[in-house]
């Protein structure tokens, strides 16, 4: 956009940020987005950025046990309670709630009379365990002592706390500083967790963008993203050789898939495509892209991943048509220019011409399938892009107690491990999706288990059929078969995975075809705009999608032989020649 965003001139005070974050939409926003913090804060409804650092440092094991208690205070500020009124100042900001390392050191100074250093030893030892020192520190914070330096300490019973109350205290806080984040931590990561639901919120293109490319080693988030992006209305558009860069960039009302994201098409190459096209033009046709950029080092395997992906769907010609020809035209065109660069002559002494043999005659060949058409989309994108198998029966997995979405929210300990933070070892689950692949394997007993990995519009998950489980299910064991699983998750070696307990054929509950109705827009076309015919068909198919148009000019109707999707992207540019009215979405039974 060109616009320079300065957060110190910015603030953090935005309404529409912090009503973001209390709605929940928070996928891709850092330290927000999994589905346990997005649930805390709807019950929170966090209005200050105070209230967004305590939340990051609550939503952790231990300090979470007093999430309930935070939410009811800060919603209920008369029903918060102190054990002593020195605590107040200290923990009004959190409404009365322990929440920070650094609370733990002011405690032990305005209640303790400790020094600061004093302090942060009764803080190291509580947050190590040590339980000799902790119990050294406590008869010195309740009756007093003397500091390590030799300084005298009054102790909370001087400082007009009853012996109780301040035994209440201490314990409190040894049970909590274990787990305790200290502030600063926990401030840091407010700051990007504010940032990232402030870029969301206005600038979602150009954030979704980044979030993609930062993550294209990463083919379940890119899918994950992909499908939470075009679930909020965001247009994703396929690869193209005239319009895709290297990476992800934005584009009309949503994102321009970038090159760089198929198999086997390397940065470099890509580079080169874009400065050819920037210096000489777009490319006119496939034969044009192959001539131009050949001498790049192109090869076969590129070349088949950019038509697979879609990238020349652009110039006419089905995916399976090239499939058929592109490697014969690409061996011709390379040996014609090796001819040329070693000058051959001709047995008439003469050049041979640049043109002789080098036409691209295209069979007539029906398009593949859409199912085979997004399986080989999968095969050089990693993801379904133009659609997805299970698209249709989305609605008809709501219901199963288990999908891939919660897989991507973990945390990492010290020794980086995942630790899955929505997942529930030996939690019994059911979940639809279509097998992506299997494995059988023959077992010392000499029957038959398999490995299948059962993939929903989320990602996918390994399923562990044993021999039993296999037997009953190993004729609806095969690729590209819709299955219901039920079974028992567990986590083996930081792996989620399910152990088997049925695998079925999904009943598919089909729509009865007398009660189909397809979405069809209209378009009335003013008298005075019938010379703009090929500029409103131009826009049209900008905004590729299944709902066909029909056009109507001075009251005849006509097929329009496009097909576009319902956005405001599409009714914004479409008002520029027709008014509102005369933009008709309607349904008829097909």
């Amino acid at each position: 956009t060109g616009k320079h965003l300065d957060f110190h001139k910015l603030g953090y005070e935005d309404e529409g940020t912090y009503k973001l974050i209390g709605d929940g939409e928070t996928d891709a926003v850092f330290q927000l987005e999994s589905p346990g913090m997005k649930r805390f804060m709807r019950d929170l409804k966090p209005s200050t950025f105070e209230d967004i650092i305590a939340g990051i440092s609550l939503y952790r094991p231990g300090p979470m046990d007093s999430i309930p208690k935070y939410v009811s205070y800060k919603h209920n500020p008369e029903t918060i309670k102190y054990d002593h009124p020195l605590l107040e100042p200290l923990l009004k900001a959190t409404y009365g709630v322990l929440i920070y390392q650094e609370q733990v050191m002011q405690i032990c100074q305005k209640i303790g009379g400790f020094s600061l250093g004093q302090s942060d030893i009764v803080r190291r030892a509580m947050g190590k365990k040590n339980v000799a020192e902790m119990e050294r520190q406590k008869k010195i914070f309740i009756e007093g002592g003397v500091s390590e330096k030799g300084d005298p300490i009054p102790g909370a019973v001087a400082n007009g706390v009853p012996v109780e109350i301040a035994t209440k205290i201490f314990d409190e806080m040894a049970g909590f500083a274990k787990y305790a984040f200290n502030k600063s931590h926990a401030a840091a990561y407010a700051v990007l967790a504010y940032q990232t639901a402030y870029l969301k919120l206005y600038y979602p293109k150009e954030f979704f963008a980044s979030i993609l490319n930062n993550r294209l080693d990463k083919i379940e988030e890119i899918s994950k993203y992909l499908t939470y992006v075009k679930s909020k209305g965001m247009a994703v558009y396929p690869p193209d050789i005239n319009k895709s860069g290297a990476y992800f960039k934005t584009e009309r009302d949503g994102l321009r898939f970038g090159l760089v994201g198929l198999k086997n098409v390397g940065l470099g190459v890509i580079n080169q495509i874009e400065e050819e096209r920037a210096k000489n033009g777009e490319f006119i046709s496939f034969e044009d892209f192959v001539n131009r950029c050949i001498s790049f080092g192109i090869n076969k395997r590129l070349i088949e991943s950019l038509i697979l992906s879609g990238a020349f769907d652009s110039f006419g010609i089905n995916r399976r048509t090239l499939i058929a020809v592109y490697a014969d035209y690409v061996d011709r065109i390379a040996a014609a220019n090796k001819k040329k660069d070693n000058f051959q002559i001709s047995i008439f002494g003469t050049l041979l011409d640049e043109d002789e043999g080098l036409e691209l005659e295209y069979p007539d060949l029906p398009e593949y399938s859409s199912k085979e058409k997004l399986t080989l989309e999968k095969t050089v994108l990693g993801i379904y892009l133009s659609g997805h198998p299970l698209s249709d029966y989305v609605s008809q997995f709501e219901n199963f107690s288990f999908n891939t979405s919660v897989l991507g929210f973990y945390e990492e300990d010290e020794e980086g491990n995942k630790i899955y933070t929505e997942i529930k070892e030996n939690e019994h689950v059911v979940m639809g999706g279509i097998i992506s692949e299997f494995k059988r394997l023959s077992t010392k007993g000499g029957q038959y288990m398999a490995f299948v990995k059962v993939e929903d519009i989320y990602g996918q998950i390994e399923v562990i059929c044993f021999p039993k489980v296999y037997d009953n299910s190993r004729d609806v064991i095969k690729n590209e078969e819709i299955v219901k699983v039920t079974g028992k998750l567990q986590v083996k070696d930081g792996v989620p995975q399910i152990i088997a307990e049925t695998i079925d054929k999904f009943e598919i509950k089909e729509q009865a075809e007398a009660d189909k109705e397809q979405e069809y827009l209209g378009l009335i076309i003013p008298d005075e705009m019938e010379d703009r015919v090929d500029d409103v068909l131009d826009v049209l198919s900008g905004y590729e999608g299944n709902i066909p148009v029909i056009v109507a000019i001075k009251g005849k109707k006509y097929n329009a032989h496009c097909s576009i999707r319902r956005c405001e992207g599409l009714i914004s540019e479409l008002k520029n020649f027709v008014g509102e009215k005369d933009i008709i979405f309607f349904k008829k039974k097909s």
